[in-house]
């Protein structure tokens, strides 16, 4: 445990307060890392009766650096933060950036989690070393929300920030303060609830933050909702009793739907008298808000109280499908969690997220909390925990074979939204089943690769492969050893990773794997040959051989480029040329930019060698765009380490040491050394620069270099290679016959699947409803129970009556007229996902615009739309006629 400061430094302003916690509405996910993102969260909700609050969090933010919002769980720190945070973005250059902390467990991940929700790509370096030299420069209100759980890790993060980043306030949200010395704690206050009179009325009850508030979400909860003279007393009286807690207040709210706020009220007092053994003035507001949820937790029916049980081994949002695979001990049992999910929604249990055109969910994080008191509670949490685990290494198991094809991006995002989640699992598996953490850790090898998580992956799986279950030659030992060889070797730790890659390789030979096996040979000719060391042509051809067998395009760009690397040691120029045009039209039928870009790297460098270098820089810069549109901060700093070196043979030396510094920086930001080749190939041409300039303009040109933004070194670079070649013919491209500017094409959508038959293929989806309904998929009509819900194909009609889609606000104006807005959000999340379920396929409903529509172009064919069409048609084949007629009867 670090050696917290002594607390005489912390000014603290204490004033009394709890209110309720608003969760982040997470945007998209971010480039590189973990899906927690740094925009903003959109509010939720209105904030009632903070505006007091929110003008003196500001002015505090002003004269410290370092605030923290301080008060017990549910106490409003996060909703009251994310009001500063949207008005206090325009006082900061760089706006504002947010992290919420709640779905992070292991403090030892702190850096690296805040690092990429700042995009900063974290590599092989100590994660805090990246984020310090990311941020130092940088202007910006940094807020982190959620501490508590990490609040040593937190301060000891924020120390150092303030130390190297002089640009950077802190806004924490905390249930106590750092302890870090210059901090300002303030104690979020409570809101005022309504004055006792005599005759409470409703102008009365509008009068408080809280009466407002509870009337504003019994309203949202219940469209049919009035305050009115009969029930303003028993609203206050509900106000008072939850001592102006927001979130107690919610919960209350909530109950307008089965209750009047009479009943409400009389509950409380019953429930309250039950729940307390100490004299009413002695609760404090921690007990108070804790007796809240127990008395919400108290009124929900036993099923749904075992699911909001179950539902707190989520960490972070979750999906439906992920719900009913943890909150159901089997199949059957499945199909009644979406009810009950919707049911603790209602009840303000619940938050419904939305996005990407569906909904996920999460639980406030006081409430996840107290559920997962009652599911220890309660026993059977390791089974619960144990479903957990299983659903999200079914999750990586799905999409691993797609991390070698041009769908790498797609499918890299949704694993990546589920990070905080699979975090848990790996804890989890790592104490209680071993041989799956094993399992889980080695298939996420790829996204550990991809995603620029080098560092944590490399600890996850030296963790893994230091298990006892891990020492035996098994298949899960293969693939740990294969993604741990092949992080270490992109690090350019040759002498560590070609004994992790050997033994992968033979144990995966053993296994029968042959494909990771060529993936491990492949990998261990990178390490090999990258260092300079003989024995890499040998696994490097056998691992080609194998991907040409399997038709793995991946896999034959990747051994190609060795082989090129082989070549191009060797001095056999032409051999490289014809390996590296092989491996760059490969790339290109691969279709994923960053492994085009890749190639297209290599390809330049032995045009370079061949001395054609206009050639060299026109396929150097068409690789960095590429790489613009996947990048990594490896082969970005590659390619800008190429690029200085053709600007040094057109004796552009200050713009080569400029490039040599920028790339310099961007490698160091991830820790990724260079490898040997690359050393002995760009040695020459920096000294060459050193020479031309002299050695004190060099150094300042480099510093310049390193000082640049990646984005203005890579603007650089292309104006300069645009500007070389405009006063020459086009350069044309050996790998495309294109001239420059060069541009990459997004790769092609994946075609339909073939007809075997002569026969046509039936239709995705084909609707008759001129007579009685018949509906098919893929020619085959769904058994009549899996339309559970009627309403599911009154949607469907609906939908496919509108070719063009509609909004959700149109779609509940037919289907829920009088319920709020918050009532249609949620049914119509139910009811979409109930319809999807029944079709089998989630992308015949698509999401562009704002608009709901079917996919037509999928095939879907509906009969009242043929014949509307038709009948067209043929009236204007008659009018046309008619017309013809009366013209010759003229």
């Amino acid at each position: 445990m670090r050696r917290r400061a002594a607390p005489s430094p912390i000014a603290l302003d204490v004033l009394p307060h709890m209110a309720a916690p608003v969760p982040s509405a997470r945007e998209a996910t971010p480039p590189q890392g973990t899906h927690a993102s740094t925009a903003l969260p959109a509010p939720l909700t209105t904030l009632v009766g903070r505006d007091e609050d929110v003008a003196t969090v500001r002015r505090l933010l002003g004269s410290t650096r370092l605030l923290t919002l301080t008060g017990a769980g549910g106490s409003g720190k996060t909703r009251l933060a994310i009001e500063v945070a949207h008005q206090c973005a325009a006082d900061h250059p760089e706006g504002a950036a947010w992290v919420e902390l709640a779905p992070l467990a292991d403090p030892e991940l702190l850096a690296s989690y805040i690092g990429t929700a700042l995009h900063v790509e974290l590599g092989a370096r100590p994660a805090i070393d990246s984020v310090l030299d990311a941020i130092q420069g940088r202007e910006l209100l940094l807020v982190l929300d959620n501490c508590e759980h990490l609040v040593d890790a937190c301060a000891s993060f924020v120390e150092r920030v303030l130390a190297r980043a002089p640009g950077i306030r802190v806004l924490a949200t905390t249930r106590e303060a750092l302890g870090v010395a210059g901090e300002r704690a303030w104690l979020v206050p409570t809101l005022p609830t309504p004055s006792t009179e005599l005759v409470v009325t409703p102008e009365v009850v509008l009068s408080s933050p809280t009466g407002r508030l509870f009337v504003e979400r019994a309203e949202a909860a219940h469209a049919a909702f009035r305050l009115t003279p009969e029930n303003a007393g028993a609203v206050a009286s509900i106000c008072r009793r939850m001592d102006g807690l927001p979130l107690a207040i919610e919960l209350a709210a909530a109950r307008v739907r089965a209750l009047t706020p009479d009943q409400i009220a009389a509950r409380l007092d019953k429930a309250f008298h039950v729940l307390t053994s100490a004299p009413r003035a002695a609760i404090s507001r921690h007990r108070t808000l804790g007796e809240a949820i127990d008395w919400s937790y108290a009124l929900l029916e036993e099923g749904d109280r075992v699911v909001l049980q179950r539902l707190s081994v989520f960490v972070g949002d979750f999906s439906l499908e992920a719900a009913e695979a943890v909150c159901a001990p089997s199949p059957a049992d499945a199909v009644e969690i979406l009810d009950r999910l919707v049911t603790l929604v209602d009840k303000s249990l619940v938050v419904m997220v939305e996005g990407d055109a569906t909904a996920r969910y999460r639980l406030l994080e006081t409430i996840r909390q107290y559920a997962a008191e009652r599911l220890n509670a309660a026993g059977g949490g390791d089974d619960v925990r144990a479903r957990h685990a299983r659903f999200y290494i079914g999750v990586v198991r799905e999409a691993e074979p797609h991390f070698i094809t041009g769908a790498r991006g797609i499918w890299m995002e949704r694993v990546l939204r589920e990070m905080d989640n699979l975090r848990a699992a790996l804890a989890w598996t790592r104490d209680h089943a071993p041989l799956r953490c094993l399992r889980l850790a080695g298939s996420l090898g790829w996204v550990w690769y991809s995603s620029g998580l080098w560092f944590e992956g490399r600890r996850w799986l030296e963790e893994a492969l230091a298990l006892p279950v891990a020492a035996a030659p098994t298949h899960e030992r293969g693939i740990a050893l294969l993604g741990a060889g092949v992080l270490a070797g992109l690090q350019a730790q040759a002498n560590v990773a070609r004994p992790w890659l050997e033994e992968g390789a033979a144990i995966l030979r053993a296994v029968g794997d042959h494909h990771r096996e060529a993936y491990a040979l492949a990998y261990l000719g990178v390490a090999v040959g990258q260092s300079g060391s003989a024995g890499a042509e040998e696994p490097t051809q056998l691992a080609l051989q194998r991907f040409r067998e399997l038709g793995d395009l991946y896999g034959q760009r990747l051994a190609l480029l060795v082989l090129v690397t082989l070549r191009l040691k060797d001095g056999n120029l032409e051999a490289a040329r014809v390996l590296a045009e092989e491996a760059a039209q490969v790339a290109r039928d691969f279709g994923a930019p960053r492994e085009l870009g890749i190639a297209l790297q290599i390809l330049g460098t032995v045009a370079f060698h061949q001395g054609d270098v206009a050639n060299a820089g026109a396929l150097m810069g068409e690789a960095l765009q590429a790489l613009q549109r996947d990048p990594q901060a490896l082969w970005v700093a590659r390619v800008l380490e190429l690029l200085a070196m053709v600007a040094g043979a057109r004796n552009e030396h200050a713009h080569a040491a400029r490039l040599f510094g920028a790339a310099h920086a961007h490698r160091a930001s991830i820790g990724a050394a260079q490898f040997l080749l690359d050393r002995e190939r760009l040695a020459p041409f920096i000294e060459q620069a050193r020479q031309a300039l002299g050695t004190p303009d060099f150094d300042a040109a480099w510093a310049q270099g390193e000082a640049l933004p990646i984005s203005s070194a890579i603007a650089e670079a292309l104006q300069h290679l645009h500007a070389a070649n405009a006063a020459r013919p086009p350069a044309t491209s050996v790998a495309t016959g294109g001239a420059l500017p060069l541009r990459v094409a997004a790769p092609a959508s994946p075609p339909l699947p073939a007809v075997e038959s002569g026969a046509p293929a039936p239709p995705a989806l084909e609707v008759a409803a001129l007579g009685p309904l018949q509906i098919r998929r893929d020619g085959i009509a769904p058994s009549e129970d899996v339309w559970r819900y009627a309403r599911g194909r009154e949607l469907l009609l609906f939908l496919l009556s509108y070719p063009e889609g509609r909004t959700r606000e149109q779609i509940g104006l037919v289907f829920w007229p009088d319920a709020s807005p918050a009532q249609v959000k949620n049914s119509f999340h139910v009811l979409l996902h109930h319809l999807r379920r029944a079709l089998g396929r989630a992308d015949l409903i698509t999401f562009e615009r704002s608009r709901y529509r079917m996919a037509w172009e999928l095939g879907v064919r509906f009969d009242a739309a043929t014949f509307e069409r038709e009948a067209r048609e043929a009236l204007r084949a008659v009018q046309q006629d008619d017309g013809d007629e009366d013209a010759a009867a003229r």
